[in-house]
């Protein structure tokens, strides 16, 4: 997608998004980067960046991974659905700092594959 255009329909829709996932406190900065792909090779289209204890968020789109408006709501709408696990955030950062890195790898692999569950979940919940 291209950017100006995503960035036009962003702007547009971002805060009734807000509002229809009872987010509207949140202060969101939208940057457009070229996100890496994962580790095992996916291609990432959105990446979000919580700062729970100021309701605040970076959101980084990645518009050559979008295929058009309806894909750029979907990622969008999945990314605010991850603010609602933003308060584990802080205690995620607190076994950061105490796990070794073997310990944290196993960490990071259960804590992705949890949240991912739980985001899917209350999309479909959404959704229907």
């Amino acid at each position: 997608m291209e950017e100006e255009k995503a960035k036009i329909w962003v702007e547009e829709n971002i805060e009734t998004l807000k509002k229809c996932l009872a987010l509207e406190r949140y202060r969101l900065n939208i940057e457009y980067v070229r996100l890496e792909p994962t580790d095992n090779g996916a291609v990432k289209a959105m990446r979000v960046k919580p700062l729970p204890q100021y309701e605040r968020a970076l959101i980084e789109i990645d518009c050559s991974a979008i295929v058009d408006e309806a894909d750029l709501e979907e990622h969008l709408r999945h990314e605010l659905f991850h603010l609602f696990h933003s308060p584990f955030e802080l205690v995620y950062q607190v076994l950061y700092e105490m796990l070794e890195p073997e310990d944290l790898k196993i960490v990071n692999v259960l804590w992705g594959q949890a949240e991912e569950l739980t985001v899917r979940n209350l999309e479909r919940g959404y959704i229907n």
